[in-house]
Parts: C-alpha cells; structure tokens; sequence
C-alpha cells in the first residue's frame, strides 16, 4: 500500500513539473509579405500567403530539440513581390532576419541578415503547405525548410562548437533535391555569388570551420560574457581574437559568402561593442574589419584608437 501510494505521489509531481513547462515547436516567426508595385485587384491573397507561411513556420516540427514556449526561436521572413501571374505564380526576393538572446540580457544579438534576391514558387491561395525532408514538394517549403535549418545551425553553432553540424548537413539534401526543379532558382553554384546553393557549400565546407568556430567564441565566449562588467574586458578580447581569426579564411575565400554575411549582420553591433567599456587594443582589428567588410571601412574608423 505504501509502495502503491509512493509511485502515486511520483506520478504526480511529474505531471505537474510537466504542465509547469509546456513544450512548442522551434520557432516563433513573424512574417511579412509585401506587394507595392503588384497592380492587383485583389490582394487577399498576399494576406493569406502570409498567414500560411507564419502556420507552416511555426507548426512544423523541424528537430529532435525541445523548446519551451519562451524559448522559441524569434526570426523574420519578409517577402517582397514584384511579379505576380494569377492565379499561382510568384516571384521577388526574401530577407531573412534571425537575432540570438544574449544571456542575462534584453539585448538579441544579430546573426542573420540575408537577401535572397531571387525567389519564384507557386502557391494557390488556402492550399495547405507541405514538406518533406526527402522531397522537394514546392519551391516555396523547400526555401523556407532552407532557411529554418540555417537559422537553428547558426543557433546551435552559437551556443556549441560544432553545434550546427547536423542541421547543416539537412542543407546538402535540400539543395539537391531542389536542383531536380529545372524552373526554380537559387540552387545551382551558378545562380548567382549569393545564392541558397553557396550559403550551403560555405556553411558545409570544411575550409570554413574557423567561421563557424568563431560564431561560437563570438557569442558564447564574448557576447555572453558581457553581463558581467568585471568580464567585459576579457569577453571584448574574445570577440576580438574570434574576428581576427576570419583573415586566414579570407585570404583564400575573400568574397566568400559566410564572411559577408557575418558583416552584414554584425557591423552596427560591432561598432557599438567595441565602441563602449573597457578599452582594449584596436589597431589590428580595425584594419582587419577594414580588409574583411571593405564596403564599410568608413564605419569602423572611430574605432581607431
């Protein structure tokens, strides 16, 4: 009886301590899409492209992880249309927005800002969105299965070196699958410098594991570190070794995707960073953010001290 009553009790603290944490899908997105110079006379249908993109996100379970609800992965997909052919056929570009909390903070650092600038899929108005990790069902899930499993490599990697690996490896079978679609773009290595099918062979490729490997030293070991004024200088040190660690990278790859995209997200976080606190020494890093993100020299000169 009293072995009966004990495995009762237990019973119940578990299922308490279970509802006292629900657990959801990864992700929490928000989704924009966005028409101005489609000539339609009904655009319900970018309203309901919206809605259904948000849902499929959102709802579909994209890896063995569990997430609690407040820890859901906050990401931005915007669409721009700028060729609409009724009733079915879209075309335009997609950014791609996903920023990491940082710990012990309100601040979310920056990772991902990228421009897909070439994007084309069919999607009928209230058909339900589908996918299928061995398929390529629609051009559409097929970009938006792309980007999830960037986002939660990239998340990963942040937070564990090599921690992305296995969601990194989903892209090779994305990218191929999608090539069986002679009309869809942005899968072929000649689809353009920034295409889906480079931002696969950087992140896959092994001459690009010290990219990755400072994504983690950048954030975990650096950004992480900043709550505590007393690790502000050292954490400072840390991001500073880990962008430096780019150059031999660039040197072999210097228009290499995964560099420039790193930039294109972090720059005005860098600047502010490296701007404020402990002073450390600049001079190497400025002229290595000057050779590694040229376009924005200007940006890193007050840094120079």
């Amino acid at each position: 009886m009293i072995k009966l009553m004990r495995k009762r009790i237990l019973l119940f603290v578990f299922l308490v301590s279970s509802f006292g944490k629900l657990y959801a899908q990864e992700f929490q997105a928000t989704v924009v899409v966005l028409s101005p110079t489609i000539q339609a006379t009904n655009k319900q249908v970018f309203t309901t492209l919206e809605r259904a993109v948000g849902d499929f996100v959102n709802s579909y379970k994209w890896s063995n992880l569990e997430y609690a609800q407040e820890e859901r992965i906050k990401v931005s997909f915007i669409f721009n249309i700028t060729a609409y052919n009724p009733p079915s056929s879209f075309a335009g570009n997609l950014q791609v927005q996903y920023s990491r909390p940082v710990y012990k903070s309100d601040y979310s650092s920056p990772v991902l800002n990228f421009m897909d600038s070439d994007i084309g899929f069919a999607y009928i108005e209230n058909q339900p969105l589908d996918y299928q990790p061995n398929a390529h069902i629609s051009n559409l899930t097929s970009i938006l299965a792309f980007y999830c499993n960037v986002i939660l490599g990239m998340d990963r990697a942040s937070m564990q070196r090599g921690g992305g690996e296995a969601f990194f490896s989903q892209l090779q079978n994305i990218v191929s699958n999608a090539q069986s679609d002679g009309l869809a773009t942005g899968w072929r290595s000649f689809d353009g410098t920034k295409s889906r099918y480079w931002l696969m062979d950087n992140l896959t490729s092994s001459a690009f594991e010290p990219i990755l490997d400072a994504y983690y030293t950048y954030h975990r070991l650096g950004m992480d570190q900043m709550h505590d004024a007393t690790k502000q200088q050292k954490a400072k040190e840390t991001m500073r070794a880990a962008i430096l660690s780019f150059q031999p990278v660039f040197q072999k790859r210097p228009n290499a995707l995964l560099i420039t995209s790193f930039f294109d997200a972090k720059s005005d976080e860098i600047v502010s960073v490296f701007s404020d606190g402990p002073p450390i020494i600049m001079s190497e890093l400025v002229s290595a953010l000057k050779l590694l993100d040229a376009g924005r020299s200007n940006k890193y000169e007050p840094l120079q001290r």
